[in-house]
């Protein structure tokens, strides 16, 4: 830096002895000084500098303006080698530029301030480019504007980029435009910030990063005395002085930069993956095309990665420095790319010029049909001048509307998006483009749910999309694709054709929704009733709903002849029911079935009893009481699937009467453990076994309540039972209902606010006593001492077990 700023001193120095005037040594010293760190108090050029008024013949105007443009080159020596290689090595304006610089490379300027820029081309030997032609053109002319002589005007404070442009190549000038003259004393720099806080390269690939410093009044200018650096240095090179950088490795490295107070880093991303544009090439003779360097884990952009091309047939077609190919005669040849590693290599076919271009079906034979998300084929042969077909041809193509239909290359077909008309073009080299009418008709159909389930009288909506070949949705314009809905059992569910429906009987109806093209799906819709019980009151126990307001009436549901049917459990969408039924071993197993009844499948067939079954909240598997281990009752799980059961608890006591948190985490039941019946819980995979309840009673049968509420009996007694409620973290019940009969059955409704229980007794006398079940339904929030509103039963009717 030292010699830097004492040669302009040195040559100044020579002239003022050169010219021997006083007045010249006076300009000469100006001039060093000027030099060194520009003209002081004055705006533009020093009074001597080119452009000034002076006397023709005056030897001291003379001098000056030969020290003014020695100045200049030492102040710019990249313009000055420019010029001086301008004279030495002419070069044709027909060059490819291959290379490209802006001196100044950035600009801060005031508003209204004037600043030119001054640009040099090198071709791919790094020779300067005395004939290129440069294009200036500004991001943002409300900012900056720039003139075709490269002239930058400040219009309105802000940062903008000025791009300059020859040939392929271009180069953005950073331009800050400010307010106002700088007051006396500037506002302290706050921050560094990057106009771009990410740099991606590849390995050899160089940058020059921009760094501004971002002042406490919220304005930006140019970085002064910044050094950069980098902790990274085998992943990245960084100049000190320039911050230009150059990746080595791949990685993920930072860039720092600092003016002495404040640090600003700058991310840069190196990828070691780099590909070639194409590796294949088809063209005609005469024909041109740019090949290029791409990286493809960065968005395939184009790297400046300096590399040589190659053909290794010149009468077949050559390539410039850049990239450019030319097609020059029949045949074919390689392109080799030089620099990387390993080589690259780029096939190239040229062919004669074409005869005929075949295409089936035919456009003329009428439009071309397309399914919705399917694809329609399309063949094409190209036929060469000789008559031979041209292998390999490439034919460009083009969809009219791309949201109606896209062509898929690899499959040489046309894929339908959506319902619509549109139009595919074919061209393949200098032949006449031609083109079909394209329809695309409708493709699948989904419905919004599989299952539906209704009680009598409710109402709903069912909707279906048209899908992609991918099974996703597609958006479809307002009555493009019209779906209208019907129902095999109107008696059961009547549906509209925009898809609104009623329940009016118990029952399975399915709703069809069928489209004008074929497609089809359907979606199966239960009416079911209020309750489900396990009832003996046609003999054998089997499965029956009942409806509040016809209590008289129960509907059977499920029973197998001979065996029993008992403790159903209503899945979290109502749609199935398990329950424990004997099959057809005499072993009692858990059985699923459809809301209606129908498609009974065992899930356990294990030997001993598996009773009490209920159901997770997502409705993918059921906890149950088994007694396969040694006889003695405990949990499992199984799929609702069915497959091999896990235990959930172990050991003595046994367990009984389980339910499932509205969490799906923890599993409620009695067990004996401790002495006698009490509430536990378990986790759901079998751990975080812990008692919930803290009395000596004889506790049954617990049903957890959607806000995590827990509500069972406890034997008050005599045959007197309570139901009670257990707040969620209390150990402390509150009473609900006092029965004068042992609860054999307890069940809460799904929004919580209704409770039904089963009572049994013993009816009669002597030999005659029988068992007798009474169902009765009341609501949770109801006065302890408020009657239950009994069910009616048939005499000596038992139930065994009630759902909502």
């Amino acid at each position: 830096m030292m010699h830097e700023e004492r040669r302009p001193a040195r040559w100044a120095g020579r002239v003022r002895a050169w010219c021997g005037a006083s007045r010249v040594a006076r300009r000469a010293s100006r001039a060093a000084r000027w030099a060194r760190g520009g003209w002081q108090g004055t705006a533009g050029p020093p009074p001597w500098a080119p452009g000034r008024r002076r006397r023709r013949g005056d030897s001291t105007t003379r001098c000056a303006a030969l020290l003014s443009a020695l100045m200049t080159w030492l102040r710019f020596p990249l313009v000055a080698v420019a010029l001086l290689a301008g004279f030495i090595i002419p070069r044709s304006a027909a060059a490819q530029v291959a290379e490209l610089q802006v001196t100044p490379d950035r600009l801060t300027l005031k508003l209204g301030e004037k600043r030119k820029l001054l640009p040099v081309a090198f071709d791919a030997r790094g020779t300067i480019l005395t004939g290129a032609r440069f294009a200036f053109a500004s991001a943002d002319t409300s900012v900056a504007a720039v003139g075709g002589d490269g002239t930058v005007e400040g219009r309105q404070p802000g940062l903008t980029t000025v791009r300059v442009t020859a040939g392929e190549q271009s180069y953005p000038v950073p331009v800050l435009v400010q307010a106002v003259a700088v007051a006396a004393k500037a506002a302290p720099v706050a921050a560094i910030v990057f106009p771009e806080p990410e740099l991606q390269l590849v390995i050899t690939e160089s940058a020059q990063p921009v760094a501004l410093a971002q002042l406490t009044d919220g304005t930006t200018r140019p970085l002064e005395r910044a050094r950069w650096s980098t902790p990274n240095p085998s992943l990245v090179a960084v100049d000190p002085n320039t911050g230009r950088l150059k990746a080595l490795r791949p990685g993920s490295a930072a860039v720092q930069v600092t003016d002495g107070t404040v640090t600003g880093t700058l991310r840069v991303e190196i990828s070691a993956e780099l590909e070639l544009s194409a590796v294949q090439v088809q063209l005609a003779v005469g024909d041109t095309t740019r090949l290029a360097l791409l990286a493809p884990s960065q968005g395939r952009r184009v790297t400046r990665v300096p590399v040589t091309w190659a053909s290794l047939d010149s009468s077949v077609a050559v390539v410039d420095p850049t990239g450019l190919v030319r097609a020059l005669a029949a045949g074919q040849t390689t392109i080799r790319v030089g620099g990387i590693e390993p080589e690259g290599a780029v096939r190239v076919s040229v062919h004669a010029a074409v005869k005929e271009f075949v295409l089936t079906p035919a456009p003329e034979q009428g439009p071309l049909r397309v399914p919705l998300t399917g694809v329609r084929a399309v063949g094409f042969r190209v036929i060469g001048g000789d008559g031979a077909e041209i292998a390999d041809a490439r034919v460009a193509w083009q969809v009219g509307d791309t949201t109606i239909a896209q062509w898929e290359a690899p499959l040489r077909s046309v894929r339908g998006l959506r319902i619509g008309r549109t139009t595919l073009t074919a061209t393949f080299g200098r032949q006449p483009p031609v083109t079909w009418q394209v329809e695309v008709v409708g493709g699948g159909l989904r419905a919004d749910r599989e299952r539906i389930v209704l009680r009598p009288g409710d109402g709903g909506r069912v909707s279906a999309a048209v899908l992609s070949e991918g099974g996703a949705p597609l958006e479809l314009p307002s009555g493009a694709a019209a779906v209208t809905w019907s129902s095999d059992r109107p008696d059961l569910v009547e549906v509209a054709p925009d898809g609104a429906l009623r329940a009016r009987a118990p029952g399975r109806a399915h709703l069809v929704a069928g489209t004008a093209w074929g497609a089809a799906d359907t979606v199966t819709a239960f009416v079911v009733g209020d309750l489900l019980v396990g009832s003996s009151r046609d003999g054998a126990f089997g499965l029956y709903q009942l409806f509040l307001e016809r209590p008289e009436q129960f509907l059977p549901l499920a029973r197998i002849l001979g065996r029993a049917v008992t403790q159903p459990a209503r899945s979290p969408d109502r749609a199935s029911v398990a329950a424990a039924a004997m099959v057809d071993s005499g072993n009692v197993d858990v059985v699923v079935l459809d809301a209606d009844g129908q498609n009974l499948r065992r899930l356990t067939a294990e030997p001993g009893a598996d009773t009490d079954p209920r159901w997770t909240p997502d409705g993918r598997q059921l906890v149950f009481v088994s007694s396969r281990v040694q006889g003695t009752p405990q949990l499992f799980a199984v799929g609702a699937d069915g497959g091999a059961a896990r235990p959930l608890t172990s050991g003595k006591g046994g367990a009984a009467t389980p339910d499932v948190s509205p969490d799906g985490q923890r599993v409620a039941f009695v067990s004996s453990r401790d002495g006698g019946p009490r509430l536990w819980e378990v986790r759901l995979d079998g751990t975080g076994l812990r008692r919930l309840t803290t009395g000596t009673d004889r506790e049954a049968t617990p049903r957890w309540l959607p806000n995590g509420d827990l509500v069972y009996t406890v034997e008050a007694g005599g045959s007197r039972t309570r139901v009670v409620r257990l707040p969620a973290g209390a150990t402390v019940p509150t009473l609900l209902v006092e029965v004068p009969a042992r609860v054999a059955a307890l069940a809460v409704s799904r929004d919580g606010r209704q409770l039904a229980y089963v009572t049994s007794r013993l009816a009669g006398s002597g030999a005659a006593r029988v068992a007798a079940s009474e169902l009765f339904v009341r609501p949770l929030d109801a006065a302890p001492t408020v009657p239950s509103a009994p069910i009616f039963l048939k005499p000596g009717e038992q139930l065994a077990g009630v759902d909502w």
